[in-house]
């Protein structure tokens, strides 16, 4: 990585970082006095798996003993993603700076690296959190990974282990974009309102979040373990806690 690059990704931050690893143009950092323990949510899958069946075009459920395995999720993680990056390829800026929040093994930076060319003046830096230290340490060699459908390694990115009840590491009003893809909805409630809150202050003036979550809201009240979580939330009730953050552009 080149001095410079790794001097940008550094400058997002608003404490200390150390450097755990580091392959061409990714890292992976930590705070120093960071002591991650058993996160609050009720799961912690990843959504690699849709990045899996994309890669192989997978897409009809199949029977598995006692029940369907649906694949066809996955094709709605495509348009969802693709659309995301037309807007960012469409920003009007040479340089964008994008937070991937609940970033998994980095999937997100492995689309915009297949749309990405080095010939080309717009350069996007990218910055991944998450709380699980062995995906974030995938994704920093994920290059490597044929499956990933990314030959080139142009965007410099700092994935981050670290816990977002504690709010988020970074300076106010820094990033272009704010990403947060099916991960808000593991949250206690309460967490997903402060949540929101520094997407809210990390974002620049002008700046955009997406923000995608689940809607089934029914089905999950139903079920006593997802009681207090984000994913018991209505649209409108999901709205309400967006109204929190008004002034900036949500999409």
């Amino acid at each position: 990585m080149k001095p410079i690059d790794l001097e940008k990704l550094y400058a997002a931050f608003s404490e200390q970082m150390t450097k755990v690893v580091q392959h061409g143009n990714c890292l992976m950092a930590r705070g120093e006095a960071r002591d991650i323990g058993p996160s609050d949510s009720f799961d912690t899958i990843s959504w690699d798996n849709y990045f899996r069946d994309l890669s192989f075009g997978s897409f009809r459920k199949y029977w598995d003993g006692d029940k369907y395995v649906s694949r066809r999720r996955a094709w709605h993680y495509l348009f969802k993603n693709l659309k995301l990056i037309e807007r960012i390829f469409e920003l009007p800026t040479t340089e964008v700076r994008l937070l991937d929040v609940g970033c998994a093994s980095g999937y997100l930076r492995r689309f915009i690296e297949g749309n990405a060319s080095p010939n080309e003046a717009k350069r996007i830096f990218y910055w991944g959190v998450d709380v699980r230290e062995s995906v974030l340490k995938k994704a920093v060699t994920a290059t490597t990974d044929i499956e990933s459908g990314a030959a080139g390694n142009f965007s410099p990115a700092a994935f981050v282990h670290h816990d977002t009840r504690d709010g988020l590491p970074f300076c106010g009003a820094f990033f272009d974009v704010v990403v947060c893809f099916q991960m808000l909805k593991y949250l206690p409630i309460f967490q997903a309102k402060d949540l929101l809150c520094e997407f809210r202050r990390v974002v620049q003036p002008g700046g955009s979040a997406f923000i995608s979550t689940d809607t089934d809201y029914r089905y999950y009240r139903s079920k006593k373990k997802y009681e207090g979580f984000a994913i018991t939330l209505s649209p409108q009730e999901l709205v309400q806690l967006l109204i929190t953050w008004t002034r900036k552009t949500v999409h």
